[in-house]
């Protein structure tokens, strides 16, 4: 997958329209070592070299997004243990909730999500990040139109991502939605939210369709099915079974 998020890279910066729109690979993280390439113009000798460090610069940008998710974690459970102060509650620690986060995030990321694999994985989880940290923060009554725009972006950003951000952007507005309480005052900024994320997800979306010539998000889902349910092998295919 390395080569091929390069090589449509290479594409979206030669306007390369053909090659670059594809409904396999999402495109923001071909986007994103397609300018890392277009800046530092390497030979093809450190091609990888620079596709790692753009890895390891994605990997800092979801250690500072779950930074704030972890941050408003401890602001919203301290809110909530003052509240229950008097009913008996045990609560964590601060530092026992830091130790306990990176922790996890340092296992997640280096064992599950790894940072060698060239893929948008990390990227994705740093969006998650940031989504979850925005709806702990409306959750706590931070309800201002500048977050919900924040939601929305990020929520669009994700799509671009990943394909499957966008069902999961109508479970997160959803979620927003019932976390203010107010449905008046809801329902606009969840609006607004919305009107941002397909404002950025929808371009991409209109274009792969047009070269499509149907409507689609992506175009994975055959591939998955004949992966893992007609039992086509990952490498080496060389068109059998039948």
């Amino acid at each position: 997958d390395g080569i091929v998020y390069l090589d449509i890279g290479d594409a979206y910066f030669r306007g390369d329209w053909n090659t670059a729109l594809n409904g396999l690979w999402p495109p923001l993280y071909s986007w994103i070592l397609g300018l890392a390439l277009f800046v530092l113009k390497p030979s093809p000798r450190w091609e990888f070299s620079v596709v790692r460090l753009v890895n390891f610069g994605i990997y800092l940008f979801a250690l500072g997004c779950f930074h704030f998710f972890l941050l408003e974690l401890i602001r919203y459970h301290r809110r909530r243990t003052a509240h229950l102060s008097g009913e008996g509650s045990v609560a964590l620690p601060e530092w026992a909730w830091l130790a306990l986060g990176y922790t996890l995030f340092i296992w997640s990321s280096l064992s599950l999500i790894t940072i060698i694999e060239d893929s948008p994985d990390m990227l994705v989880a740093a969006l998650v990040y940031l989504a979850s940290g925005l709806l702990l923060r409306i959750r706590m009554g931070f309800m201002s139109w500048r977050t919900f725009v924040l939601l929305g972006a990020v929520l669009g950003i994700g799509y671009l991502a990943k394909a499957f951000m966008f069902q999961l952007a109508f479970v997160v507005l959803g979620i927003s939605l019932f976390s203010i309480g107010n449905f008046r005052k809801a329902i606009p900024r969840v609006l607004l939210a919305l009107g941002i994320f397909l404002l950025l997800g929808a371009p991409f979306t209109v274009a792969l369709s047009m070269a499509k010539g149907r409507l689609t998000l992506r175009d994975s889902g055959g591939l998955h099915y004949w992966f893992n349910v007609n039992g086509m092998p990952w490498v080496n295919w060389q068109g059998e079974p039948p």
